[in-house]
């Protein structure tokens, strides 16, 4: 008898997925996620808040996401 399949699973997260993300108490929203490792989140940044900046690397550790049109 052949081994049952498993079920293909979608990633949690991609590359081109708009996210919301809590930094320090605040909610930046839909942030677009431009790539990510094992230890960090490259995001394009909203250019109003801190650190001003288009492109930003989150260490995962310090990251709380929400994912945007999501249930």
């Amino acid at each position: 008898m052949p081994p049952a399949k498993k079920p293909e699973t979608k990633p949690l997260l991609e590359v081109g997925q708009l996210i919301n993300l809590d930094r320090g108490g605040r909610t930046l929203q839909n942030l677009e996620v431009l790539g990510f490792d094992d230890n960090f989140l490259k995001l394009r940044w909203d250019i109003h808040v801190s650190p001003q900046t288009e492109v930003v690397l989150v260490p995962w550790r310090e990251a709380v996401i929400g994912l945007v049109g999501e249930r």
